[in-house]
């Protein structure tokens, strides 16, 4: 039976901090030790910062841990003695000897054996899919190759975009979270279920040179760019020289419309907007 006597959370971005707000609330008797990344430079300024999964457990007072490397994590995993390890989009691949001995649960937004790999939701939304959803795996020392041991669908809407369908699937995960570890952790009915071989497929690391948009023959396309990429890092394209980011796109009546869009060095503005200060549109 595995207990949740001391449960050990890893993640960093904000992604992962419903999952941990969550454990804190529903499990407030069980001890609960936090790792994350290590502090960074984070946006402009010139300071270092912690990740928002370290600052959410230094508000609950949690003990927080930020080792540098796979062995400095594996040694201070072995330190803490955890009975389960929760992992939600930490950065770091936990060491075979890590997943051999402990119970390592990460959670994963996709539909695994679909997508794995570092950007599911993006390449749900550039794919045009409908259905997309949370899956939890028992790890192994391999990338969301573990065995399937929960899985919950959500529909893609069609206004949804990377922030929006992000958000969904991180307060999913949270839910999917609890749920597995009351209903089947805590009573001892955990099913395997290994993926198939037949039906992997990866997302790749997103690149600076995903963003750009060069050509506005394919409408489709471009309207898929901008919802996978929308709001940050936004697709964009370039006019008379100037990077516009293009934040917002929909197809009315069978016909595309750009919606928002952000010039370079200005605020964000409407299409109709920016068309009443240039010459010409950019499709």
């Amino acid at each position: 039976m595995i207990s949740l006597d001391h449960i050990c959370f890893l993640g960093t971005p904000d992604f992962s901090v419903p999952v941990l707000l969550q454990l804190r609330k529903h499990f407030p008797d069980s001890k609960l030790s936090v790792i994350t990344m290590p502090d960074r430079v984070r946006g402009r300024g010139s300071s270092l910062s912690a990740a928002p999964v370290g600052k959410a457990a230094e508000q609950l007072k949690l003990p927080v841990f930020k080792p540098i490397s796979k062995l400095e994590l594996t040694s201070c995993i072995r330190h803490l003695k955890p009975s389960i390890i929760i992992v939600v989009a930490y950065g770091m691949i936990l060491e075979k000897v890590v997943t051999d001995t402990y119970f390592c649960l990460n959670i994963h937004s996709s539909l695994l054996p679909k997508y794995r790999g570092a950007s599911p939701i993006h390449t749900a939304l550039l794919n045009g899919d409908h259905i997309t959803g949370i899956s939890l795996i028992k790890m192994n020392e391999y990338m969301d190759d573990g065995d399937i041991v929960y899985q919950k669908e959500l529909c893609i809407e069609d206004h949804d975009n990377l922030g929006g369908l992000t958000k969904k699937l991180s307060l999913l995960g949270a839910d999917s979270c609890i749920d597995f570890l009351k209903n089947h952790v805590l009573k001892g009915t955990i099913f395997y279920q290994p993926q198939l071989t037949a039906d992997v497929s990866y997302s790749q690391k997103i690149n600076k040179s995903d963003l750009l948009i060069e050509s506005f023959d394919n409408l489709a396309l471009v309207h898929k760019k901008i919802r996978a990429y929308s709001p940050k890092p936004a697709a964009y394209t370039i006019h008379s020289g100037r990077r516009i980011k293009l934040l917002s796109s929909a197809f009315k009546n069978g016909n595309f419309e750009l919606l928002y869009v952000q010039p370079e060095g200005r605020s964000i503005m409407t299409y109709s907007d920016f068309l009443l200060g240039t010459t010409n549109g950019l499709y």
